[in-house]
Formats: structure tokens, C-alpha cells, sequence
């Protein structure tokens, strides 16, 4: 471009001259090869974003040998401030007996939960797992 249209298109966007970044992600862009001092900071943001998914993101296949206890995303603990340690899982029991009892009590919901044995249509075409043979 002639030095005249940058100036203008200097002066319309009201920017200034000046260099392109020389670093991407920390890294440094330039023409020559670079060395392993060079990458440095890339590869610790690598590392510590790889270690956190260790702590945060197990596989499936992970979790199943994983420990039992929470582990603390920042510190890598399994015990909290007490001393205690604190359960990955817990199960809740929750009696079954009340929860069908509510269920029933009104008329508009027991009538929804018998629909089953009093309207289903037993024609030979499975629309449901429950309309198999099994």
C-alpha cells in the first residue's frame, strides 16, 4: 500500500502504528526454530490443565479404581479441614412404602398409575419396552 492510504486509514480508525504480538500463548512468534527454553511457559499451562483433568476428569474406567473418598480439586486431599474424610458416594435410602401410598391417596394420580393394567392396547406392535415378550 502507498504510505498515504495507511496514513488516512490511520487517521479514520484513529489507530496507531505499531508491531504485531510477539508472543501467542506465551510462545514467541518468529521466523527462526524454536527451542525448548522458548516453550517453556506453553508446556507448564499444559501440564498444570493435564494434572487438574487428573484430578476433575476421570474415565469411567478411572473412577472405578479411584479412591472411595472426595478428592479436593485445588489441594489434591481427601480429608477436610476436621481431619475427616469425606465419602465420593453416598447412598440414600428413601422408603418406598409412603412415596406410593401419596401417590395413590388422590384419584387423578391413582388412576395414572394403574393406566397400565386397566388401558394399555396389547395389539402385537411394541411401542414400549414394557410391550415386549419378557
Amino acid at each position: 500500500m502507498e504510505n498515504h492510504v495507511v496514513e488516512d486509514l490511520f487517521e479514520l480508525t484513529r489507530y496507531t502504528k505499531g508491531k504485531l504480538p510477539f508472543r501467542y500463548f506465551g510462545v514467541p512468534i518468529t521466523a527462526k526454530r524454536l527451542s525448548a527454553v522458548d516453550c517453556e511457559i506453553l508446556v507448564d499451562k499444559m501440564v498444570a490443565k493435564v494434572k487438574v483433568w487428573g484430578l476433575r476428569d476421570l474415565s469411567y474406567v478411572g473412577r472405578v479404581h479411584a479412591s472411595r473418598w472426595r478428592i479436593n480439586t485445588h489441594s489434591g486431599e481427601t480429608k477436610n479441614k476436621k481431619g475427616k474424610k469425606i465419602a465420593s458416594k453416598s447412598l440414600h435410602y428413601f422408603p418406598l412404602k409412603p412415596r406410593l401410598q401419596r401417590l395413590f391417596m388422590s384419584t387423578k394420580t391413582s388412576t395414572l398409575m394403574t393406566w397400565h393394567k386397566d388401558e394399555r392396547v396389547d395389539d402385537g406392535i411394541m411401542r414400549h419396552p414394557a410391550d415386549s415378550m419378557a
